[in-house]
Formats: structure tokens, sequence, C-alpha cells
């Protein structure tokens, strides 16, 4: 199993131990093949905070999954649209009330 030693920057609401435990956990998941790789970034609005991959990037050659790797994430679009929309609401630029998408852009 390949495995990227993590970068981690010192922030007060990172927690080494809960990134550690989830780092171990992926790497289990490689381990037992539950997952072939898996990349995990934490960051801010400039910097980025953690970030480590486990596994590979295709098993059959044992290629490694590298941290830049380009992913097909298909229909994952929607909970990530979701989510950016969500924040839009927490930081008071969006409403859920909004009729017209258009009310919103810039």
């Amino acid at each position: 199993m390949i495995v990227a030693a993590p970068k981690m920057i010192k922030a007060p609401r990172l927690n080494g131990q809960r990134l550690d435990a989830i780092s171990r956990r992926l790497e289990q998941d490689v381990a037992s093949s539950a997952i072939p790789g898996a990349v995990i970034m934490i960051g801010s609005r400039d910097q980025v905070l953690f970030e480590r991959s486990v596994g590979f990037r295709d098993v059959t050659t044992r290629d490694p999954l590298q941290l830049d790797a380009i992913w097909r994430i298909y229909s994952m679009t929607k909970p990530l649209v979701t989510a950016a929309a969500m924040s839009f609401v927490e930081q008071g630029l969006l409403r859920l009330d909004q009729a017209d998408a258009w009310e919103a852009a810039p």
C-alpha cells in the first residue's frame, strides 16, 4: 500500500488525533480492498491545513494515488453545489426562500 506523508499546518481547530484516526481508517480500508484509494484535504480560505493520500490510482498496476489526482465525480455535483449553497446561506449571501435564482447572482 502506498501512503503519502501527511502535510499539516498547525491550526487551532484541527485535532491531530482525529486526523490520525481518519488516516488510519483510510489505510485500513485500502488494505482490506474496501476502497482502492482516497485523498483527504482540509483547508481554510487561503491555505491547505491538512492533506493526505493513501492507496492506488490503479490497483492493477499498483500506480500510487497522488494528492493532485484527477477524479471523475459523476453525480457528486449535486451534493457539492448544495454544500456551497448552504455556505452562502450561512454567510447571508443567499436565502432559502428566494424564488428567483437571478436575485442571488452577482
